[in-house]
């Protein structure tokens, strides 16, 4: 499963972008010059081709400009995807 949720993010974002494994199955999505808007619409394509795949993901997003660590933008990107997980429980 980890391989295809890869191999489709790869196929949905640009050669300048990074996808990076960041804990057991937990990855890093990183979309450089890319404002909120547009990155919403890149997170939009995967979990579509995802969700033909049998596949459902919960993630975060942000603008990590607006964080003063990189340990800061893991604590609330983490927050929001754990905040996107209950929300998907809570409305099953």
């Amino acid at each position: 499963m980890l391989k295809t949720l890869v191999e489709t993010i790869c196929k949905n974002i640009r050669t300048m972008d990074v996808v990076a494994r960041y804990g057991g199955d937990e990855f890093v999505l990183v979309l450089p010059e890319t404002g909120v808007e547009n990155a919403e619409r890149v997170m939009k394509r995967i979990v579509e081709a995802l969700k033909e795949k049998n596949i459902s993901i919960s993630y975060g997003m942000l603008e990590i400009s607006e964080f003063e660590t990189i340990g800061d933008v893991y604590k609330e990107v983490d927050k929001r995807m754990y905040g996107m997980k209950k929300s998907k429980t809570n409305n099953t």
